[in-house]
């Protein structure tokens, strides 16, 4: 005659709780890393505006602007495009290289906003929406808004698949889980 040993099925609570305490975490991050990238546009009212000498610094097809608003370099103000928390003008491009190298040295009207806390953390780079030279937008606050609104589409739908994703991953780990007691 044949016993039959039964698992225990306190190791079998003690691994679901664990897959659990891990789509917790995963979900967790997914939407903090979601939050700190989401990208915000400011309204009309927030904005500020800095009339000066643009200089462009461009590195490895990087191109940052600056705004040397008098004659000290001390004044010089450097904007960033990415309009989220984790973001630097190093690592995020305004406009492409070739647009701004014509413009070196002329005199424009920088439309910027600085970003708010969020979650604790700040950005403390100035973030350009708008770019104006002679009367021409470079670089509009539509423009800038249009491609924000896109982009947080795009983010908060992948999110949500991720989201999704991991769920039903959890379902079928505690499913065979549940069927190996």
């Amino acid at each position: 005659m044949k016993t039959h040993i039964k698992k225990s099925p306190v190791k079998s609570s003690k691994s679901k709780y664990f897959y659990i305490f891990l789509f917790v975490v995963a979900s967790t991050y997914t939407v903090l890393d979601t939050a700190m990238h989401w990208k915000l546009t400011p309204s009309q009212e927030e904005m500020q505006y800095t009339f000066g000498l643009v200089g462009v610094d461009s590195n490895d097809g990087i191109a940052t602007i600056s705004v040397l608003p008098s004659a000290t370099l001390k004044d010089q103000i450097t904007f960033g495009c990415a309009y989220s928390m984790k973001s630097d003008p190093v690592s995020n491009q305004c406009l492409d290289a070739s647009i701004l190298a014509p413009i070196k040295g002329s005199v424009a009207t920088v439309g910027w906003y600085k970003l708010k806390s969020v979650l604790g953390y700040k950005n403390p780079y100035p973030q350009m929406v708008s770019l104006e030279l002679n009367g021409k937008y470079i670089k509009s606050y539509n423009e800038t808004k249009v491609i924000n609104e896109g982009y947080n589409q795009a983010r908060g739908l992948l999110t949500c698949l991720t989201l999704l994703i991991y769920f039903v991953v959890l379902q079928f780990i505690l499913f065979f889980n549940r069927r190996k007691v």
